[in-house]
């Protein structure tokens, strides 16, 4: 089976340092069978950066279909991170280096696993996702992480 699984990430109210929210949405065929939602990293920590949130609903995402699917179409509309993970760009942040180098060990997981940019109104649910987490946050002054492994991942030196 062929999943889609799509991924988002924001940092608000600021970026850096403000409250990072990743997200994903996994699709079978056109119906949903798992979302992820949560904290990417500390708030307003120097690892909360958009780009961070981004890496982390990637890594999150694909952690996660590896338990329906060895074959996936991922889609994000961060075009850094899309273009990093293919190597197009080259990684000269130390955090997104090793953000990079997890995705790409996860991806390794899968038989066949492609990753492409879409405009942001293609990657709605996952956008809505991390707004919608974001409003949480604000509201409740707290969230749980997107993942298992976000947390420390995010924040190792």
């Amino acid at each position: 089976m062929l999943i889609k699984i799509y991924f988002d990430g924001l940092c608000q109210p600021v970026n850096p340092r403000g409250v990072a929210v990743s997200a994903y949405v996994i699709l079978s065929g056109s119906r949903v069978i798992k979302t992820g939602v949560g904290l990417a990293t500390k708030p307003y920590s120097d690892a909360a950066t958009n780009n961070v949130a981004e890496y982390m609903g990637l890594i999150c995402g694909l952690k996660e279909g590896l338990l329906y699917s060895r074959r996936a179409e991922v889609f994000g509309d961060s075009r850094l991170v899309v273009k990093q993970i293919n190597g197009e760009f080259k990684v000269k942040d130390s955090k997104l280096l090793r953000l990079n180098a997890k995705a790409k060990e996860i991806m390794k997981g899968y038989d066949q696993v492609s990753v492409s940019w879409v405009p942001r109104e293609e990657n709605a649910d996952a956008d809505r996702l991390t707004k919608h987490g974001y409003r949480i946050f604000l509201e409740r002054g707290n969230l749980k992480p997107v993942c298992d492994i976000a947390m420390e991942l995010a924040e190792e030196p």
